[in-house]
């Protein structure tokens, strides 16, 4: 009698797990799961002549969140000294060039992506330029 308890048991349990009822490590990992399927999603919907570079990244300049629509980015910077700066750039083939904007000031910039397509090295500049103000880089988190 007590395989059909556990039985039963067992089938509630992937049941409740199912409609999205369940103990608090289920539904985490349910919510888990459903961030890698959306970023599975994002990074198979890359055109072909550009990387993808949607994601969390921890840069000497701060953490970096970066959403990309085919090859077109917006990313939000949330810098080491505490300012938020807003991001909107083009990716051609591993470079993506941007321009940045914050309490800071506001520039241009980019990126070049490494072979492994989970780190960047590029600058960012003042103004008109894309250099002079310092190296950039970063490490894919997510």
């Amino acid at each position: 009698m007590k395989y059909h308890y556990r039985r039963l048991f067992t089938i509630v349990i992937v049941v409740l797990v199912s409609a999205g009822i369940g103990f608090s490590v289920s539904c985490r990992a349910v919510r888990e799961r459903a961030k890698e399927l959306k970023m599975e999603k994002l990074k198979s919907a890359t055109p072909e002549g550009c990387v993808n570079y949607t994601g969390t990244w921890d840069t000497n300049l701060g953490s970096l969140e970066i959403i990309q629509e085919e090859c077109e980015m917006n990313g939000v910077l949330y810098g080491n000294g505490g300012g938020i700066y807003k991001l909107e750039g083009t990716i051609t083939d591993e470079t993506c060039d941007f321009s940045w904007g914050g309490p800071g000031g506001a520039g241009l910039g980019y990126f070049k992506m490494d072979e492994t397509k989970n780190k960047f090295v590029g600058e960012y500049g003042e103004g008109e330029q894309n250099t002079g103000n310092g190296v950039w880089d970063g490490t894919r988190v997510e």
